[in-house]
């Protein structure tokens, strides 16, 4: 029985060119034959050829096939391409026992064909493209021409920096770069400068002084030697340095973050900011912007442009604040500690409030300080229970004259801001007091109020005036205060303001009131508030010298001499808000038109004495 045989000629891998980013390797097979009956090639013809593809030389799982029609056969000889019907996936060839078989009509050859590879395509050049498959032991990855390479396996020749275990336990990827003596002196060939293993990634640094940087598996990161992160630098030993552009030039200094930030202490730290310094051993700063710090162990929580120069000295925050003397504290704005042990605190005035002395204790707080109380009512206030236990002083602290005749106060704060209301046709209430006197005498007020300008670049400005009726009229006393132009309409600005009115009254009560006014032409904008307005009245019965007050047009015919007030000026822009004509008076004269009728009432009653007496004396007949 003759029977059909093949003859393979040629089972080759067929080139592909494709428009891709890489030259990938095409899943096609050109396989060529010779079809022969006992030695004889078949008749010219097209066959029907059947390829599989099986997992055993008999029987076994058939694990791909293709069929080809109208294959040509000519002298026995025929070409087809394997994969060009039915994809050969990669899949197929993930063990080395594969078989071909081949069939032609109704006529199977056999045996089967093994599979097996070509020479050089045991060793491939490139794996570009390559979309899975497995490899059996370490994977070394050589640089060309030189020394750097990358290991991949559980095992690993070539040590490494801190933090690389000694035995092996898991599967890792180590990264080799070439060194040479300017990186670390006396070496040369490789260093490890990275390693995956254990669930853990470990960074090694160019030398046994820089960082190496790990990630543990439970998200810790761990640091040994010099931390330098974004664009910074750093010249100590066992810095850290995060942030942008900030430099770390003291041992053991650390910068947390921010932009141009130095450290030039040891063991000194910058949190965060920008532009700050610390030059000295032991120096601290948390934040802001241009600090600086030179005394040692003397710190800066923040703030801007405060400057700690003494040793262990505090610029707690603030603005402008100078903490020079050793131990010494100043907050607020402008506080200024220039000696030993000082404490000195400063509101929000813009100008210096210094130490003159060692060991001092200063405030400058233009709204009163107050113990137990949030409204004190002067430079000082302490409220307690009524007895002697609320303040103890020495018996020596107060002088020992016994004061007679003392007038009487009264006062009124209103506690928060106050916004007012611009374009306003009368003045705005801010607080009220009311006293009582005695006798006949004069009523001092005083009124006073921190001016809080903010949202525009033109005019915003305030009056404060004091007033015995309320919303009525701009009077010539009224106090004027804020910026004609403001250049930076997006900050708060602070002005103190303060007015003084004194009046002439008969015994009685009568009530005071402290307005404000935004005034008439402020800017598009503007935001015009008082803070803590507060309004203090003192009686006094009598007078010494001259006593000046305005009076209006109505008051002034109790005068024999007064004097016009030419107010306001045409460029004042107030005028609508002026309702009087107002005189600038000598209030002694009320006081002694009282005397006078105080000295007459005398003399009447006397008359009336002695008429009375005569009349006792001399009985009529």
């Amino acid at each position: 029985m003759n029977r059909l045989v093949i003859a393979l000629t040629g089972l080759l891998l067929a080139t592909v060119l494709l428009s891709t980013s890489f030259a990938a390797v095409p899943n096609l097979v050109n396989f060529q034959g010779r079809l022969t009956t006992a030695g004889v090639p078949v008749a010219d013809s097209t066959y029907t050829v059947v390829f599989s593809i099986f997992d055993a030389p008999v029987g076994g799982q058939l694990i791909w096939s293709e069929t080809h029609t109208d294959v040509a056969v000519s002298q026995g000889l025929f070409s087809v391409v394997l994969g060009s019907l039915v994809p050969l996936e990669d899949s197929l060839f993930n063990s080395p026992t594969r078989y071909l078989e081949v069939k032609v009509g109704a006529e199977t050859i056999l045996p089967r064909s093994q599979l097996t590879s070509v020479g050089y395509a045991q060793r491939v050049a490139t794996v570009d493209g390559a979309t899975a498959g497995n490899v059996t032991g370490n994977l070394t990855i050589l640089q060309p021409g030189g020394t750097g390479r990358i290991v991949v396996g559980f095992t690993d020749s070539l040590g490494g920096m801190p933090f690389e275990n000694a035995a092996i336990t898991s599967a890792k990827i180590s990264l080799y770069e070439p060194i040479d003596s300017r990186v670390r002196p006396g070496a040369t060939g490789e260093r490890k400068s990275m390693e995956i293993s254990g669930g853990q990634i470990v960074v090694f640094g160019s030398t046994e002084q820089d960082t190496n940087l790990v990630v543990s598996p439970n998200g810790d990161i761990v640091g040994v030697g010099q931390i330098t992160m974004g664009m910074n630098s750093s010249s100590g030993t066992q810095t850290s340095v995060l942030g942008f552009q900030n430099t770390a030039q003291g041992d053991s200094s650390t910068i947390g973050g921010g932009s141009a930030n130095r450290t030039s202490g040891t063991i000194s730290v910058i949190a965060g900011g920008h532009a700050n310094e610390v030059t000295s051993e032991g120096g601290t700063i948390g934040g802001g912007a241009r600090n600086l710090v030179t005394g040692p162990y003397a710190s800066i929580p923040g703030g801007s442009d405060d400057t700690a120069s003494g040793s262990h000295a505090v610029a707690a925050a603030g603005e402008s604040n100078a903490a020079d003397g050793d131990w010494s504290f100043a907050a607020g704005r402008r506080a200024k500690a220039r000696t030993h042990g000082s404490f000195v605190w400063a509101d929000h005035e813009d100008a210096d409030f210094a130490s003159t002395g060692e060991d001092q204790f200063i405030l400058r707080a233009h709204g009163g300080v107050g113990i137990n109380t949030d409204s004190p009512m002067g430079a000082l206030e302490v409220s307690g229970p009524a007895g002697d236990s609320t303040v103890n002083l020495p018996n020596s602290s107060v002088a020992a004259p016994e004061i007679l005749d003392e007038p009487g106060l009264a006062a009124s704060v209103t506690s928060g801001v106050i916004v007012l209301v611009q374009h306003a046709s009368v003045p705005q209430e801010l607080t009220r007091v009311t006293i009582t006197l005695p006798s006949p005498g004069y009523v001092l007020l005083r009124g006073s109020a921190t001016l809080k300008t903010h949202g525009s670049s033109q005019r915003n400005q305030a009056y404060l005036q004091i007033a015995e009726t309320p919303s009525s009229s701009l009077l010539p006393s009224a106090r004027l205060a804020g910026p004609g132009e403001n250049d930076s309409p997006n900050k708060d600005h602070y002005f103190d303001l303060d007015v003084d009115q004194i009046y002439f009254r008969p015994a009685g009560t009568y009530t005071f009131y402290l307005e404000g006014l935004a005034h008439p032409l402020n800017g598009s904008g503007a935001s015009t508030a008082l803070d803590r307005p507060t309004l203090i009245a003192t009686y006094f019965p009598t007078s010494y010298g001259v006593v000046s007050g305005f009076v209006t047009s109505q008051e002034s015919s109790q005068f024999n001499t007064v004097e016009p007030v030419l107010w306001p000026n045409a460029e004042d822009g107030i005028s609508s808000v002026v309702n009087d004509q107002y005189y600038k008076a000598d209030l002694r004269e009320l006081e002694l038109a009282v005397m006078r009728a105080q000295t007459q009432a005398a003399i009447l009653e006397k008359q009336l004495l002695e008429a009375k007496l005569q009349q006792a004396t001399n009985p009529a007949r």
